[in-house]
């Protein structure tokens, strides 16, 4: 199934034409380190590496609760990337329109990393010529792109603030290991034939299932812009809940979950969230939830597995 392009509107336009002006309009820039992510674990991942660093300011520009693929920026948007110290993208298909920004003569010369840039096994999407550039969900690679960011960030601080960010990646890093491993013991106290995840919904979980054994089976093969699957599709998941007896169909954060919903009635089964970190609700964001409370969010919906 192909995925589709969405085109970029004339709203990006109108911020190309601002950049490439020179960025005239854009205010003066900030002291100390400004950094601008676009997707909610770029931010997370860099707020907590500079976390308590004085002069670090780091932002996200997908407001909370916004579908990342379709997100259309804006003037004072394009204004915040130009003004910016480093900008922190997911990369590929996660946040397609930063490739226009990249290109622009305003970001000529600004460092960028993208959390694709991290060292990972790529997995391609199933019917793609394309990689998944989800690579967050799993753990182990959110370890990978921490250790990446820090060799981006460091080079923009006061040596006087490395020893913070050196201190403030072997904290995180510790919990990222624990959630691994928490997701390890969960996955081994599931028979394997019971591994078996269901989405009626997009699927950005491709390294999640690979990283701990999962089995899934999806009505898209990724995280596809068409708002209705294929018939065929929707059969066969259907057909498998009831193959393999499953008790849950699943479906992503920020989703209507309308297509879960329709397929647990058919089938008789329940419905749950499985949250790919992508972006969250603005009540989450507002909450304080980060990637390790959504993943643990996860651990405890997957823990009925093991039931």
């Amino acid at each position: 199934m192909a995925v589709k392009k969405r085109c970029v509107c004339a709203v990006l336009c109108v911020c190309l034409l601002v950049l490439l002006a020179g960025g005239g309009c854009a205010p003066d820039k900030a002291e100390g380190v400004n950094i601008v992510a676009t997707v909610f674990p770029a931010y997370d991942f860099v707020r907590e590496l500079t976390r308590g660093i004085p002069g670090v300011s780091v932002s996200l520009l997908l407001p909370p609760g916004t579908e990342s693929h379709t997100f259309d920026p804006t003037v004072s948007d394009a204004l915040a990337l130009a003004d910016c110290s480093l900008l922190v993208y997911a990369g590929g298909d996660a946040d397609p329109w930063v490739a226009k920004f990249l290109n622009s003569d305003a970001m000529t010369g600004k460092p960028s990393a993208a959390l694709c840039d991290a060292p990972f096994e790529a997995l391609m999407i199933e019917g793609e010529d394309e990689v998944d550039t989800h690579i967050w969900t799993s753990p182990v690679n959110a370890i990978a792109i921490v250790e990446y960011l820090y060799g981006q960030i460091a080079p923009l601080l006061p040596a006087s603030d490395v020893n913070t960010l050196d201190a403030n990646r072997a904290e995180y890093i510790e919990k990222l290991r624990a959630l691994d491993n928490d997701f390890r013991t969960l996955a081994a106290s599931i028979p394997a034939e019971r591994r078996v995840l269901a989405f009626g919904d997009r699927y950005p979980f491709r390294y999640f299932c690979a990283e701990y054994g999962f089995t899934a089976y999806a009505v898209f093969p990724g995280c596809a812009e068409e708002s209705e699957p294929a018939a065929a599709d929707v059969k066969h998941v259907v057909d498998i809940i009831r193959e393999q007896k499953l008790d849950t169909v699943y479906y992503v954060e920020l989703s209507n979950h309308q297509i879960a919903d329709a397929i647990a009635a058919e089938t008789g089964c329940g419905t749950a969230c499985l949250h790919s970190c992508h972006n969250l609700s603005k009540a989450d964001f507002d909450a304080g939830e980060n990637y390790l409370s959504l993943m643990r969010r996860n651990l405890e919906v997957l823990n009925a597995l093991a039931k």
